[in-house]
């Protein structure tokens, strides 16, 4: 009796450290933008992986991420489409918007913590730059967006890194209407920057 139930304790305490994990997933920015007439196609650089780990940290569990570049490419179709023509990068395109960084955290947030679990905040830190289709550079523009909500139960870590990915968007849309037009960047510009 005492071997069955140290056996169902260490498969318990196994499965509450196990990793939890991440993606793909398929966010839905609302992106309120004009038609803008252009085709726009999405890079994403090598320097974003499309698989990894984030550590376990303050109370937080490990998390690993996989086909991050699908959810990052869902976010982007599904928020721009309707302002834009979305070709395949290797297609003919007007602008293209290169993805230079998307780093995804899960911050603890020990003031909210309860009994036995430490609630996180996604973060996202992301970097991009707007291309013309010579190549030329319109736009840098880089920010940090973080979660309203939290994870602290299973299933939350796709809400809420969801929540971020959105927000990132909504950003990048701003950017391409606002720095990547020729009204806002002339050729004889350097490259704006989004603060």
């Amino acid at each position: 009796m005492r071997i069955i139930l140290l056996i169902a304790l260490s498969a318990a305490l196994s499965i509450g450290c196990a990793p939890a994990r991440l993606g793909p997933l398929d966010p839905q920015p609302k992106i309120k933008v004009d038609e803008q007439g252009a085709r726009l196609a999405l890079e994403i650089g090598e320097e974003v992986p499309d698989r990894f780990t984030l550590p376990a940290q303050g109370g937080v569990r490990k998390l690993r991420v996989k086909g991050w570049h699908e959810t990052l490419t869902n976010a982007f179709e599904n928020g721009l489409a309707k302002a834009y023509t979305l070709p395949p990068p290797e297609e003919e395109h007007d602008l293209l918007l290169v993805l230079v960084g998307a780093d995804l955290q899960f911050l603890p947030t020990p003031g909210l913590a309860t009994e036995g679990s430490t609630p996180a905040k996604a973060k996202l830190t992301y970097r991009i730059r707007i291309l013309d289709a010579e190549g030329n550079g319109l736009a840098v523009a880089g920010g940090e967006v973080t979660s309203e909500g939290t994870w602290s139960a299973t299933g939350e870590q796709d809400v809420v890194a969801e929540e971020v990915v959105v927000a990132m968007f909504k950003d990048i849309a701003y950017a391409l209407v606002t720095k990547a037009t020729p009204a806002a960047a002339p050729a004889d510009e350097a490259p704006a920057a989004l603060d």
